[in-house]
């Protein structure tokens, strides 16, 4: 469930150290709008909120298997 767009915005560089997962991968997530991202001139920003819920959504997923 998405939350309200909150925290600092990160990069995809630094979403992808966030998240502890390769860059490329997050590009994946973004493009196929599984991390809802913000377009910049200089690329695609991520709110933090949008990275804990993955991370939440996640665990829950690992949790439940």
């Amino acid at each position: 469930m998405a939350r309200e767009l909150y925290g600092p915005l990160f990069s995809v560089k630094k979403a992808a150290n966030y998240l502890g997962i390769g860059i490329t991968r997050t590009y994946k997530l973004v493009n196929t709008n599984i991390l809802k991202s913000i377009k910049d001139k200089n690329g695609s920003l991520i709110a933090k909120s949008v990275l804990d819920d993955y991370i939440e959504e996640q665990y829950q997923k690992n949790a439940s298997s």
